[in-house]
């Protein structure tokens, strides 16, 4: 039975990359209740989880590491993305789109409309 086991679940079923990456200046044990709170609601906006992202804990990050990771889209709260000048706007690149914001802490309710607008424009038009 454990051979079964293994040729039916192989890690290479677990290598897909994920369709959309989240970039955080700190660690997710690090971030307040509140503003985990915040970023769940934000990705329910756009029918995504925290369970169906993959997080990444940077300060600050190039295109070209970004490249590498493999994203579909890129949400950047509060992290310093090379190349990227705008805040909540797509920025199109290579092979992602990314929306650059302000960390979740500094998120008052005009920056939540400007996000929204963005997410909005991403990942609701069709």
């Amino acid at each position: 039975m454990q051979d079964w086991i293994e040729s039916s679940f192989n890690e290479e079923l677990y290598a897909l990359p994920s369709r959309l990456l989240v970039l955080l200046p700190a660690a997710w044990k690090q971030i307040p209740r509140v503003e985990l709170d915040l970023l769940t609601k934000i990705l329910n906006s756009v029918r995504e989880s925290p369970g169906t992202i993959q997080v990444l804990t940077t300060q600050a990050i190039s295109i070209h590491q970004l490249e590498q990771l493999g994203p579909k889209v890129v949400l950047a709260f509060g992290v310093s993305v090379e190349g990227v000048d705008t805040f909540y706007s797509v920025s199109h690149k290579a092979a992602f789109s990314i929306i650059q914001s302000h960390a979740l802490s500094e998120l008052d309710e005009t920056r939540k409309k400007q996000l929204w607008s963005a997410l909005r424009s991403l990942f609701l038009s069709s």
